[in-house]
């Protein structure tokens, strides 16, 4: 991560939402799996919060000691001064996506785990959070 900037990290974060936008808007085929939408989720999740703590000069090796624990990354980032609110039902989705980022169940078919959080929700959250953090890294946000 040491040649990403708060920047790059926010826009290759867009890519992985933009994915699992279109992903959860697929009207085809059904996937045997929700697993690789929540993936997609939780990568654009903890990228977008890694650009903002980046951002507020977070230093790099204590970003890299919280991993993938989004829930972690997102009680550093309101310390930080990220002014997000999440609702009860955001929380809770936010948990259960962090565990399976954490023990990469949406990557492994063997780690376990068939549920999946409430990917709209996760969606709707992402991007509120993209669009306060947009604002303090003066990155034009796109919509999709």
């Amino acid at each position: 991560m040491s040649t990403s900037t708060p920047a790059t990290l926010f826009t290759f974060a867009e890519s992985y939402l933009q994915a699992a936008i279109r992903l959860e808007a697929h009207q085809g085929t059904p996937l045997p799996s929700k697993a690789p939408l929540s993936f997609l989720l939780a990568h654009a999740l903890e990228l977008t919060l890694k650009a903002y703590l980046l951002h507020k000069n977070y230093p790099e090796d204590r970003l890299k000691n919280i991993g993938h624990n989004l829930e972690k990354l997102a009680k550093t980032c309101k310390r930080a001064g990220l002014p997000h609110q999440t609702t009860v039902d955001e929380e809770k989705n936010l948990a259960y996506l962090s565990g399976q980022h954490q023990n990469h169940q949406t990557r492994y078919a063997d780690a376990g785990g068939t549920e999946q959080p409430d990917h709209k929700m996760m969606i709707e959250m992402i991007q509120r959070i993209r669009h306060t953090i947009s604002e303090d890294l003066n990155t034009p946000e796109k919509k999709v």
